[in-house]
């Protein structure tokens, strides 16, 4: 069904069956809305639902868009978790096998090439049904390694996180925070903190904007601010963030300018680092660690249970915690027509030649 008639009739049921499968947030009702209004065309996403008596089952918000390879237009289909997620799943409970070939089989309707399932978490039932649908019916797949998220438990006070670090890293932590004090004007602004959880979620993403414009993102292509759907994006969710009381974020300020920020949301006990950089100029003050030091030591003690790094297995990351969760990109190509002979094709293409590296066998692989 379309997305607004799913949306309308099913978020409340959606909703429960993302708490009761202890799914992430951005699977659920109301950050998908976000996904799909900034960075979708909400007309061309559809849902496919699965229902029990009348009991929501499983529910899929898809889109389908073009994409060239060459001199050729390639029709994928993507759940909207593989727009923006973190861990991503299929909400389903029950035949995920079942639902997964419902939705293959709108390949003779909607006419789309391959099915690009993005940064699925490893060794979960969906990453095992894809697999198992795949082998079952003979549909090539193409499944590459993605990002290792680093991970921490909590359940300990910000005071014996730290002391748990070795004496270097304790030594480096007090130099950043008095580094940071001598600096003129050094203000620390809290978001969700003790504070009022609608905090001016506005002036924020400005002072995030800022950051961004003269952080090492800009030099690489890849700031917020660069790209005016992605501030939408984030203008609208972290408004969505504060409004629940799910907004958790530290920024420094020095001098009246935004130096460095850190941004998490908190669900059900768990924290997940979102995003953050600083100001290149700031760099010798190394004020990107201690908004992050800072933030983390803050929600140790507000009593959550987790600290999700996100993102990939940086050095820093893993200073604080060895443990990560592995993603995979899955490509399975259509069970038939020009589909499963361009999956067949790219199949061999892979067994005679070396293998790329994961972020550019995945680059390919979608082209």
């Amino acid at each position: 069904m379309p997305w607004a008639e799913a949306e309308a009739t099913w978020a409340s049921q959606w909703q429960a069956l993302g708490r009761a499968l202890n799914l992430n947030p951005t699977l659920l009702p109301a950050w998908t809305s976000t996904i799909v209004r900034e960075l979708t065309a909400p007309g061309a996403v559809q849902v496919l639902i699965a229902t029990d008596e009348g009991r929501l089952t499983g529910i899929v918000p898809f889109h389908v868009r073009p994409e060239m390879v060459g001199p050729f237009q390639v029709r994928v289909l993507e759940p909207v978790s593989s727009v923006v997620s973190y861990h991503a799943e299929l909400p389903v409970r029950g035949d995920l096998a079942g639902l997964l070939r419902h939705l293959t089989g709108t390949h003779r309707t909607l006419g789309w090439d391959v099915l690009r399932f993005g940064g699925v978490l490893a060794d979960s039932a969906t990453d095992q049904a894809i697999r198992a649908v795949a082998k079952a019916d003979g549909q090539p797949l193409i499944s590459v390694p993605g990002e290792e998220s680093p991970y921490m438990a909590l359940g300990v006070s910000g005071e014996t996180l730290v002391a748990r670090r070795p004496k270097r890293d304790r030594y480096l932590m007090r130099k950043n925070a008095k580094d940071f004090a001598a600096e003129p004007g050094a203000v620390e602004v809290w978001y969700g903190m003790g504070g009022d959880p609608r905090a001016d979620t506005d002036q924020l993403l400005e002072a995030m904007l800022h950051i961004e414009r003269d952080s090492w993102k800009a030099a690489a292509g890849v700031a917020i601010s660069d790209d005016p759907r992605e501030t939408a994006y984030y203008r609208r969710l972290l408004a969505q963030l504060a409004a629940a009381g799910q907004l958790r974020a530290c920024l420094l300020v020095i001098d009246e300018v935004p130096a460095a920020y850190c941004l998490c949301y908190a669900w059900e006990g768990t924290y997940g680092c979102m995003k953050g950089t600083y100001r290149e100029p700031l760099a010798r003050l190394a004020v990107g660690h201690h908004a992050q030091n800072q933030l983390l030591v803050r929600l140790a003690d507000e009593g959550g249970t987790e600290f999700d790094f996100l993102g990939d297995a940086d050095r820093y990351k893993l200073a604080w915690s060895p443990t990560t969760r592995r993603h995979v990109d899955h490509f399975l190509y259509a069970p038939a027509g020009r589909g499963w002979w361009l999956g067949k094709i790219q199949q061999l293409r892979r067994r005679f030649r070396r293998p790329a590296r994961p972020a550019q066998a995945a680059d390919e692989v979608s082209r």
